[in-house]
């Protein structure tokens, strides 16, 4: 549950937006990039959305093409 909880924070900080964009955003993020936080950043996830964030950054090659996508379009990778 903890795990679940640092994700949603750290699609919330990943995908800034307004109102219903923002929840739409945060949605495809969510959907698009659980997995691949999971199985590449589960060491940081306790440490707060910037690190996170990070190591899909520096994952970018691993990370699905659904997750490169998201971070692309929210400039983001």
């Amino acid at each position: 549950m903890m795990q679940k909880a640092l994700i949603l924070a750290f699609l919330l900080a990943v995908f800034p937006s307004i109102g219903f964009a923002q929840d739409d955003a945060r949605m495809r993020g969510d959907k698009a990039c659980r997995s691949d936080a999971n199985r590449l950043c589960s060491k940081v996830l306790k440490q707060g959305d910037m690190v996170v964030l990070q190591c899909l950054q520096t994952n970018a090659k691993k990370i699905s093409p659904a997750c490169r996508k998201v971070l692309q379009e929210q400039g983001q990778l």
